[in-house]
């Protein structure tokens, strides 16, 4: 109705393109295609959207999946949209990481989005997590969890990621990993912080796929300081190994006190008990 600039639009779905799709995306889909039911209603300058679809062939920046299960209510489309978002995936790949399922629910309230619930499955290795985010702003991540490769990861308590002015700063946090704790702060654009670990062990090294790393076995104990002047640019490790094994040598506890300097190691300490 135009004399009345008013909507009220019911639209049923078949494999429609991912081009009618991002009209009414913040983003853009590079592919996908959908089914199910739309309806949009309200004023031209207050819209409102009901959608039910289910999206094959989903495909937006580095994530592809088979299947995309989308409801959503929001109102106010255009100015301080608000509502409320739950998906359903599987089999995808996001990255190097393959997707066997999972599932999310978001709400939004103007620039914020709550993060309700959020889950990534692949067999036995999983991620969740739940918090809020502001766009270009902050994250706060009040539960996570992750499993991978038999290693478990959980926060005790709140992450704060500060992502302002293209630069992100971790405010104090910590970390469990299996039976070791993380903690510490930093930031980037210089990097700054420092990192604090005990009873850490050395198998995550692998999953970093760090050179080497395989001729390591025990627990680490340390810190790691990455230091507020630019003119020293360096990076400062004072860590010990406890139990373990270098190169098939059995030791109670290696202790590495050493700098990292334009592309060389300063060794100050290097103790092997």
């Amino acid at each position: 109705d135009y004399t009345k600039k008013m909507l009220d639009f019911k639209i049923d779905l078949t494999e429609a393109s991912s081009s009618l799709i991002n009209y009414f995306w913040s983003d853009t889909l590079s592919s996908g295609n959908a089914t199910g039911a739309m309806k949009i209603d309200g004023t031209f300058d207050q819209t409102s959207l009901n959608a039910d679809l289910i999206i094959s062939n989903f495909i937006y920046n580095d994530i592809s999946l088979s299947n995309f299960e989308l409801y959503a209510q929001l109102n106010d489309l255009r100015n301080n949209r608000n509502g409320v978002i739950k998906t359903k995936f599987s089999d995808g790949e996001w990255n190097d990481f393959f997707v066997q399922s999972g599932n999310g629910q978001f709400l939004l309230n103007n620039n914020e989005i709550g993060i309700t619930s959020f889950e990534v499955r692949n067999n036995s290795d999983f991620m969740q997590l739940n918090g809020s985010y502001i766009p270009d702003s902050l994250l706060i991540i009040d539960k996570f969890q992750l499993a991978y490769q038999n290693h478990f990861l959980i926060n005790p308590s709140q992450l704060i990621l500060n992502l302002s002015n293209e630069k992100l700063s971790i405010s104090p946090f910590e970390l469990h990993v299996d039976d070791g704790v993380i903690q510490g702060y930093f930031e980037t654009d210089p990097f700054v912080g420092q990192i604090k670990f005990s009873n850490v062990t050395s198998d995550l090294l692998s999953l970093l796929k760090l050179k080497g790393s395989e001729r390591i076995d025990g627990s680490f104990f340390g810190e790691i300081n990455f230091p507020k002047d630019k003119a020293l640019n360096r990076i400062k490790f004072d860590f010990s190994i406890k139990e373990g094994y270098l190169v098939d040598q059995q030791f109670n506890n290696l202790r590495v006190d050493a700098f990292y300097q334009n592309g060389v190691i300063l060794i100050d300490t290097l103790a092997l008990e």
